[in-house]
């Protein structure tokens, strides 16, 4: 099995693209100045120019962990961490994790060789990933997995539907997805269980660094969007005056996989790259999370989210599919 999945291929891995015709008119920002004791630079960013969003290349997923659907708010939580992998792997070696506290959500990342990326995938085949029986027919049709062989369910279980489920995927020439419902890990026999610890505990044997997303993604909704429900309610943040306003980025907003019918405030999705992505995205102190932020007159509710190595515009926090391809690298016994 081992030896099929780890099929050598000299070919990289292949780049999907996506266009998007949306076009982005900024106009100069008026610069509003913060009060502060402390120095300012003078020194601006200039806007986001007026430009086409033209395709970006995006890597194969080698594997990847990590809870994915469920009912309910998917567009609100996409922008903080929903659908987002705990872990994913690409085929060049980049690692990237997520990380969390009660500030947000963040991803940090590392490299791995060669030799670690065939270790991983020998630790998961002598666990039993690629032989372990499953079959989630009875979920799909009945929504109850209780003849899924993962499961030993005995009188005491308490069956639900509309849950997230944990995803273990490996992709390349042998691919294999196994989902287990976000409720059932303690019901798992001890080789699934065996398994799941293994993708749910896996840690990179390199150190890690912050992930630095060449693409981000604003979510802006002016007025107080749901912070209205916190207690105490927060204090709005000024916006950093050498950046775009607020109400000039959101004149950018583009089609997403996560646009839709938005009721009450307007909201915009603004697609940030090149050299704004950095300073913005250090605004939130490079956290996946919703702030309250005052920029001129207006009050907006606003979370920034980068964009991962395989996602686009029109394919971000969705539940993973599997895919077949040959690897770029081979692995020796």
């Amino acid at each position: 099995m081992l030896l099929l999945f780890l099929v050598a291929c000299t070919s990289a891995p292949k780049e999907t693209e996506l266009v998007s015709t949306k076009q982005v008119n900024l106009s100069t920002p008026t610069v509003i100045q913060k009060p502060t004791l402390i120095p300012q630079s003078t020194q601006t960013l200039a806007p986001i120019p007026t430009a086409t969003f033209t395709p970006w290349p995006t890597k194969e997923v080698l594997a990847q962990f990590g809870v994915f659907g469920g009912d309910g708010g998917w567009d609100y939580y996409a922008f903080i961490g929903g659908d987002m992998p705990k872990w994913v792997l690409y085929t060049d070696g980049q690692f990237i994790i997520q990380k969390e506290e009660n500030g947000g959500v963040w991803f940090e990342e590392t490299t791995l060789t060669v030799p670690q990326m065939c270790s991983f995938l020998s630790q998961i085949e002598a666990a039993g990933f690629f032989s372990l029986a499953f079959d989630n027919s009875s979920e799909s049709e009945t929504g109850i997995p209780t003849a899924n062989p993962i499961y030993q369910f005995d009188n005491t279980t308490q069956f639900s539907e509309g849950g997230s489920h944990y995803v273990l995927q490996v992709n390349g020439a042998s691919p294999r997805q196994i989902t287990v419902y976000h409720s059932y890990v303690r019901y798992l026999i001890p080789e699934a269980r065996q398994v799941f610890d293994l993708f749910n505990n896996y840690s990179p044997p390199s150190k890690l660094r912050d992930f630095q997303p060449q693409y981000l993604l604003l979510r802006i909704e002016e007025d107080l969007g749901d912070s209205v429900n916190v207690t105490p309610a927060p204090i709005p943040q000024t916006w950093p005056a050498n950046l775009p306003s607020l109400e000039t980025l959101a004149k950018g907003s583009v089609e997403t996989a996560a646009s839709g019918p938005f009721i009450g405030s307007p909201i915009s999705q603004v697609l940030i790259e090149g050299k704004q992505v950095e300073p913005i995205f250090e605004t939130f102190g490079n956290r996946l999370a919703y702030q309250v932020l005052q920029s001129g007159d207006q009050v907006y509710y606003v979370a920034a989210r980068p964009f991962l190595p395989h996602e686009t515009l029109n394919d971000f926090s969705e539940f993973p599919e599997v895919k077949e391809f040959a690897l770029p690298f081979g692995c020796s016994n």
